[in-house]
């Protein structure tokens, strides 16, 4: 029997959905032009950015218009020739071995895609701190096969896995695709991989006012697929389990654990979840 082909860095894509995010793209490039193993080809996918971002050392497929986080992996999937396709945020700066370490996992599990370990760069202010611990978006220190779904902010997809499933939903715009797209390759029976040693450093900084909307924006997404607001019952089933249900958790949480500058933030849950 003849062992499958080995991935390598010639069979990468790798592209940067970007929307606004001056502050934070060249640190990311700089992070994707750095690696001990090199992709193919590297994209910068603008989806109608008001920033002028100057002249990029990587190719640059831009939107007319802002289109949504969805359509602009599609625009890169559409775009891929290779593989695979490798996707980090734009707020994002990857570790050296990061691709290296992602192509173990998939070489390792065979899996349809992986997705890494996000840590946060800031944690320093009471927002920050509050998103690193209630905002996390890795799954822990141990390798895992089938995670609830691949956080979209770094994975490795094998291409015509997406393409099998038809892309990313846009009705997404701004979060939510991850999911989506975890649950639909998982419906078509493929394995997905989360590699923790395949690191990246997330360089969000964020107000309180900004990192309660950002809460409120990943919570209102799932309200949605999960049809929270389609009649009266359901929705005061979801004022209970979501508006009080989630203060009660993290407001205990940060209370048994002596992070006391938090509560004021917990006790801003309700409130937010109140406008749905």
């Amino acid at each position: 029997m003849i062992a499958p082909a080995m991935f390598t860095g010639d069979d990468v894509t790798w592209y940067v959905p970007c929307y606004n995010a001056h502050a934070t793209l060249s640190r990311c490039l700089h992070g994707i032009t750095q690696q001990c193993t090199r992709p193919a080809r590297v994209l910068v996918i603008d989806d109608g950015s008001h920033d002028s971002y100057g002249t990029l050392p990587v190719e640059v497929i831009r939107h007319k218009s802002n289109a949504g986080l969805a359509a602009a992996r599609n625009t890169a999937l559409a775009a891929c020739r290779t593989p695979l396709l490798a996707a980090v945020d734009a707020d994002v700066a990857v570790e050296p071995d990061w691709l290296r370490r992602m192509l173990d996992t998939l070489n390792d599990t065979r899996a349809a895609g992986a997705g890494g370990c996000l840590r946060e760069h800031y944690d320093d202010t009471p927002a920050d701190s509050w998103r690193a611990r209630h905002m996390a978006q890795h799954w822990g220190q141990a390798p895992l096969r089938n995670p609830r779904f691949l956080f979209g902010s770094n994975t490795l997809f094998v291409a015509d896995a997406l393409r099998a499933i038809g892309g990313y939903d846009t009705r997404w715009r701004t979060n939510g695709e991850d999911i989506a797209v975890s649950e639909a390759v998982y419906a078509t029976g493929r394995a997905l991989a989360y590699a923790p040693d395949a690191v990246g450093r997330h360089l969000r900084q964020d107000t309180i006012r900004t990192v309660l909307r950002g809460f409120w924006q990943w919570h209102h997404v799932a309200g949605v697929r999960n049809r929270d607001f389609d009649t009266l019952e359901t929705l005061v089933d979801r004022i209970e389990r979501v508006g009080i249900g989630i203060w009660r958790f993290r407001a205990a949480r940060d209370e048994r654990e002596g992070c006391t500058d938090l509560l004021p933030l917990d006790a801003a849950l309700p409130w937010i979840f109140a406008a749905c």
